[in-house]
């Protein structure tokens, strides 16, 4: 059985590639949707496109702690700088880290 990694991608980008799997919100008329991509795709808008991309829930992107797990640890990555540098990463807080609410805003 194939698994299909899950990545938050944040606000959905028309120039972005995507992932099968990938995560990001929508700002449709002023509501922002979460949806998932069922398959990898670029410039595919998806409040239009359900071929490729899967409604989720209204609102930005929503973190549950599965059952029996007592926390969950989201790695965020930003992409590279055009210097070349590997770009940022972000934690759980600590030295260089930022902290995410439920809603993936930071709060610190």
């Amino acid at each position: 059985m194939e698994t299909v990694q899950k990545v938050f991608k944040g606000e959905w980008v028309s120039t972005t590639s995507y992932k099968e799997g990938d995560i990001i919100w929508y700002d449709d008329s002023g509501t922002d949707k979460s949806y998932q991509a069922k398959r990898d795709n670029s410039n595919k808008n998806p409040a239009t496109e359900t071929d490729d991309w899967e409604y989720l829930y209204d609102g930005k992107h929503k973190f549950e702690t599965p059952s029996g797990v007592s926390s969950v640890e989201v790695l965020v990555v930003a992409g590279g700088g055009s210097d070349g540098s590997s770009g940022g990463r972000g934690g759980g807080g600590g030295a260089g880290g930022y902290k995410y609410d439920d809603n993936f805003e930071v709060t610190e």
